[in-house]
């Protein structure tokens, strides 16, 4: 787990094994003592901390270049799990949002229409490929499933959720109604 304090500019993380470390981003060695603690050698390249909420700074956390977000519909999950035959933990899609009481990949029929979420209108920009990060167990963080080999038996593609533009921000909160934009 990670967690920043505002207040004392520490990065807080703790690994799987309990092992606590804190990052002064102010210390010009600190991300370079963090990697060598838990990136092997030779994997890693230059590091830099980048702040989610600085729109600024041009890094929005997903695979694509564009500050998009991602939009997850549990029934789309849980035809997956189906077809794997095990439950699926949604933490493993690392999306932004979840949704409910949508058909299964209902949300790619959406792609260029813009919905409302609360306040929010969103414009639904194209389907997520998956790579194999979804294998990940999110808890152990051991490759433990083939969810895109599943995907791919079950749909002929590796896509599972939506990206997202945010065309309008506003306040969203759990349980509100997504609704084709007025």
């Amino acid at each position: 787990s990670a967690a920043y304090g505002e207040a004392s500019g520490l990065l807080h993380i703790t690994t799987l094994d309990g092992l606590t470390l804190l990052v002064d981003q102010a210390q010009p060695d600190a991300l370079e003592a963090l990697a060598a603690e838990l990136v092997p050698e030779g994997v890693r390249g230059p590091l830099r901390l980048c702040r989610a909420d600085d729109p600024a700074g041009g890094h929005g956390f997903t695979d694509v270049p564009d500050r998009w977000i991602s939009l997850q519909n549990q029934t789309s999950l849980d035809e997956v799990a189906e077809a794997s035959g095990a439950p699926l933990d949604p933490r493993r899609l690392r999306a932004n949002m979840l949704l409910q009481g949508w058909d299964a990949f209902a949300e790619e029929a959406l792609v260029g229409q813009i919905i409302e979420i609360g306040q929010a209108k969103i414009e639904i920009m194209e389907p997520i490929n998956r790579c194999r990060a979804i294998d990940v167990n999110p808890d152990s963080a051991q490759l433990d499933r083939n969810l895109v080999r599943s995907l791919v038996d079950l749909r002929g593609l590796r896509s599972l959720g939506v990206y997202a533009r945010v065309v309008e921000g506003g306040t969203i909160r759990t349980g509100q109604r997504v609704q084709a934009a007025r």
